[in-house]
C-alpha cells in the first residue's frame, strides 16, 4: 500500500523536471496532480485538499508503482537522486525531519511483516494465484473490502491507510512549497503544514497500532509515539 520517502520524494521532484516527466508513462497524471493541488491549495485548508486528493492520489501511486516495478528503479536519473538530497536539510524546520523519520521507520516494520499472513489479528488462507483473475485495484474498492469486515479493527485499515496518502500528499507538497513551486508564507508552513503532517503521522501511527499491521517498542518514550499510543488507547475503549 505504502511508497517509501524516498520513492514520494522522487516522484514530487519529477515535476520539477518537465523534460523527464513528460516521458514518464504517468507524466499527465503526474502534472494533473500536481496542478489541482496548488489550484485548491490556495483557497483551501490543507486538510480538506488532501481529503479531495485521495482518490487521485492513489491512482498516481497505483500509476508510479507500476513503473517502478517494471524497472523503473534501475532508471539512470532515480539513483542519481537516490543519493542526494533534493533541498538542503538547513532550509527545512526541525520538525519535519523528525515527523519524516518517524514514518519511515514506521513504513519500514511495516513493510517486513508477510503479506497476506496477517490482518488485523485475523488468519487468512493465502490464495490460490493460479486461479485468480487480476485486475488493476481501484480506490473504491479498497476501501470498500475493509468496510464490510465485522471487525472494527479491519475496518479501521480504511482510515489507516487513508493517512498514509494524506502523509505523502503533504511530503510532496513539502517539497513544492520549498522549491516554490507552491506559494505558502512562513507563517501557513509553520501554523498548517507541518502540524498538519504531525497530526497525520500521529493519526497513521496510532491507526497503525489499533489495526495490528505496527507496534513500537515497549520502551520507546518519544512524546510522538505516546500520542499514538493514547490515539490507539481511545480506539480500543470505544470498540470493546
Amino acid at each position: 500500500m505504502l511508497v517509501s520517502i524516498i520513492l514520494t520524494r522522487y516522484l514530487g521532484s519529477l515535476y520539477l523536471q518537465p523534460d523527464i516527466v513528460k516521458k514518464k508513462p504517468f507524466g499527465n497524471d503526474l502534472r494533473n496532480w500536481v496542478d489541482l493541488l496548488k489550484i485548491r491549495i490556495q483557497e483551501q485548508p490543507i486538510e480538506e485538499v488532501a481529503e479531495s486528493l485521495l482518490r487521485e492520489t492513489f491512482n498516481l501511486k497505483l500509476a508510479y508503482g507500476e513503473w517502478f516495478g517494471q524497472g523503473g528503479y534501475r532508471n539512470k536519473e532515480f539513483m542519481i537522486f537516490s543519493c542526494k538530497n533534493q533541498v538542503q536539510k538547513e532550509q527545512l524546520p526541525d520538525t519535519f525531519f523528525s515527523v519524516v523519520q518517524e514514518y519511515e521507520s514506521i513504513f519500514e516494520r511495516i513493510s517486513k511483516k508477510r503479506n497476506n499472513q496477517e490482518l488485523g489479528g485475523q488468519d487468512f488462507e493465502r490464495p490460490n494465484h493460479d486461479e485468480m483473475i487480476f485486475e488493476r485495484p481501484n480506490y473504491d474498492g479498497m476501501i470498500l473490502m475493509p468496510l464490510l469486515h465485522p471487525s472494527p479493527k479491519v475496518q479501521y485499515l480504511v482510515n489507516w491507510f487513508n493517512e498514509s496518502l494524506k502523509f505523502e500528499i503533504a511530503f510532496i507538497l513539502s517539497d513544492l512549497v520549498l522549491n516554490k513551486k507552491v506559494k505558502m508564507t512562513k507563517e501557513r508552513i509553520e501554523g498548517e503544514l507541518m502540524p498538519f503532517l504531525y497530526n497525520t503521522l500521529i493519526r497513521f501511527g496510532g491507526y497503525s497500532i489499533f489495526t495490528e499491521t505496527w507496534q513500537p517498542d515497549d520502551e520507546d518514550r518519544d512524546p510522538l509515539v505516546n500520542s499514538m499510543k493514547i490515539l490507539s488507547a481511545k480506539l480500543e475503549m470505544e470498540h470493546k
